[in-house]
């Protein structure tokens, strides 16, 4: 799901009689908006850059820009160093094709535990990105700009896991767009989920954004809507692909947050939990289950549960999870969560709440919780019968050769609690 601002109207998003400055211009991103806009149109590009043309594979980048038409000029300075940046503007004025925008890519980023973070690791990420959009900012005042795009990013709209404060720049950026709109200047921050690619998130870090519903974007998609995108009126808009309801339940494990409360399907699954091989998987011990005397059926979820917790936290088996204590005291986080309630959805095969340790937090509480999805689940069950009632089973030894170790025993155990011994 893509969620962006509306499509531009078929004015020109850039023009070839106009110059536009790209920030960061010589990193992966920077390099794939300035050839985007070279694409598009643009007549000039201004690539700002700490090492200009230093990196032998910029000269080549350069040249390919004109083959789109485009005349390309490098330029080594600091975005956040104004004197520096103001003299750039004033060396590379061209009267023919007065500069019409900023894109402002420049920025690092870095993941650091908050109790770890110290004052260089912020100023080195404040520096770049929310530094150098003021020097922008104030510099082209009385530039006759028709964009001033300051590239963000989601972290900056709901938070990201040891990025506080690469976090709280990139909110900054979205608050001077708005501040910006507000003065009549015309500004868009891009809240931008990751971007694929070399340089941009690495194989890893995709690979846990997608577990918990962050997809990566390839940069021909990015900037395609990029480009679509510059004309709308939004001080802020975000570009990304999610999976909703895998993000929510991650983001909300710890309970509903109202950031969301108007994006759909804010409940539960809306996709089956479990197919083709997670069916059998189900269907085993769904079987077992149900097969099982009430007291039995109970234990044997409560040990589901219980396994399925100490997978998340990496425990051994043998280790001793106390079933009333808070899981989040235990040291499930919000990951942990989300894998711990895909475990319980694909032994039900039917979904469950993305709160759902949030709302049953205990061992005990999501025994109770499942042993009643699994009830609602299956009206057919017959009623509990009393401790002493005869149970019927089938006699025929095929039947019993078909039975896992699980099964015979859970069928002895209901077998033994319907018999009396003398006292």
């Amino acid at each position: 799901m893509d969620f962006v601002a509306p499509a531009r109207t078929t004015t020109a998003a850039v023009r070839a009689d106009r110059s536009y400055l790209v920030t960061g211009g010589f990193g992966a991103i920077g390099m794939h908006v300035a050839t985007a806009l070279a694409k598009a149109g643009a007549g000039r590009l201004l690539l700002v850059g700490r090492r200009g043309t230093a990196d032998p594979a910029a000269t080549a980048y350069l040249r390919a820009l004109t083959e789109y038409g485009a005349d390309a000029v490098a330029i080594c300075a600091d975005v956040a160093d104004a004197a520096s940046m103001r003299e750039a503007l004033v060396a590379n004025d061209d009267p023919a094709r007065p500069l019409a925008g900023v894109f402002h890519v420049a920025g690092i980023g870095g993941v650091h535990p908050i109790r770890e973070l110290s004052a260089p690791d912020v100023r080195a990420i404040l520096h770049p990105k929310l530094r150098g959009a003021w020097v922008l900012h104030d510099i082209t005042r009385d530039y006759p700009l028709e964009h001033f795009v300051l590239f963000s990013s989601i972290a900056g709209v709901w938070g990201s896991r040891g990025q506080f404060h690469y976090a709280a720049a990139n909110a900054a950026l979205d608050a001077l767009a708005h501040h910006r709109h507000g003065c009549g200047l015309p500004a868009m921050a891009i809240s931008w989920g990751p971007w694929a690619g070399n340089g941009m998130t690495s194989s890893d870090a995709a690979a846990l954004l997608h577990r918990i519903g962050v997809q990566t974007l390839s940069a021909d998609v990015a900037t395609s809507w990029l480009l679509r995108v510059l004309s709308a009126q939004q001080a802020h808009v975000i570009v990304a692909t999610m999976d909703w309801t895998r993000f929510r339940g991650s983001y909300e494990a710890r309970g509903p947050k109202g950031l969301f409360a108007d994006v759909p399907d804010t409940t539960t699954s809306t996709t089956p939990a479990v197919s083709g091989a997670g069916d059998d998987v189900a269907s085993t011990w769904r079987r077992l289950v149900l097969g099982a005397a009430p007291t039995q059926r109970v234990r044997l979820i409560q040990k589901a549960v219980t396994e399925g917790v100490q997978d998340v936290l990496g425990w051994a088996a043998a280790t001793v999870v106390p079933a009333d204590q808070g899981l989040f005291e235990l040291g499930v986080d919000s990951l942990a969560a989300l894998d711990l309630r895909t475990h319980l959805e694909q032994l039900l095969g039917t979904p469950l709440p993305v709160t759902l340790v949030f709302q049953y937090p205990t061992i005990d509480a999501l025994t109770q919780c499942v042993h009643d999805a699994l009830m609602t689940s299956t009206p057919d069950v017959p009623a509990a019968r009393p401790a002493d009632a005869p149970t019927t089973r089938p006699d025929s030894t095929d039947f019993l050769d078909a039975l896992s170790d699980d099964e015979a025993e859970a069928m002895l155990q209901q077998t033994l609690a319907t018999l009396h011994f003398p006292s």
